[in-house]
């Protein structure tokens, strides 16, 4: 009988993620190789490398975000028998449609599973609209769409959730920075430690795989019968 096939299944949004840390990581070593060929302080030059790192880190983290709740939400309503299986999105987006003049004929949009459609259509809005992936902002869309809030689950041995999303702050706080000072290589503001990008690696990956386990999302091993 012919070996079963065993394979590793991955999300779309960690394969982003970790290719964009990649290039993070590629950065970094072309900081540090210029800093060793040149001899007493590092070039100007090479701050470039440290600021780039930082902020393509931030992306990445962002479009993991993005992605995910994107994809988590859209099986759980694809799963969803009724509202109350959506509730506070439900309620949410209820409370908004309500808000604006309304007449008779509009109703028809919430009858039948249109109320699917209804919801996607604004958890996507939402998700588009996220441009500063702080911990508020996850704990309050993850809340809306996913119907708990990860944030709570960020900690590991040695740090708390409230140590990990102060220090997810402090990156985005930096991100700013840097993204707004681009121009002004002049300002120490618009610099960035070795240390912090380092940090935020590990601190990024560290946030994303206690993201993709909170929601049951992890790498899986699943076998495949070869007949």
């Amino acid at each position: 009988m012919p070996e079963p096939i065993k394979a590793t299944t991955v999300t779309f949004a960690r394969l982003n993620f970790e290719a964009a840390m990649r290039d993070v990581a590629r950065l970094v070593q072309l900081h540090d190789a210029g800093v060793r060929e040149r001899r007493g302080p590092p070039s100007p030059d090479l701050e470039v490398f440290k600021r780039a790192g930082l902020i393509l880190a931030v992306t990445a983290w962002e479009s993991f975000v993005e992605d995910t709740l994107t994809s988590a939400f859209k099986n759980r309503l694809r799963s969803a028998k009724t509202p109350k299986d959506v509730l506070e999105t439900f309620h949410a987006v209820a409370h908004s449609w309500l808000s604006q003049p309304r007449r008779p004929p509009e109703l028809v949009a919430w009858t039948g599973d249109n109320w699917k459609s209804m919801l996607g259509e604004r958890a996507d809005q939402e998700v588009a609209e996220l441009n500063t992936p702080n911990s508020a902002n996850v704990a309050r869309l993850t809340r809306r769409l996913l119907g708990q809030d990860v944030t709570s689950h960020w900690f590991w041995p040695g740090t708390s959730a409230a140590s990990a999303k102060a220090r997810l702050d402090q990156v985005i706080v930096l991100r700013g920075k840097l993204v707004h000072r681009t121009k002004v290589f002049h300002d120490r503001r618009a610099s960035v430690r070795r240390r912090d990008v380092a940090a935020a690696i590990s601190l990024l990956t560290r946030l994303m795989e206690r993201t993709e386990k909170t929601l049951g999302l992890e790498p899986k091993e699943v076998t495949f019968d070869r007949r």
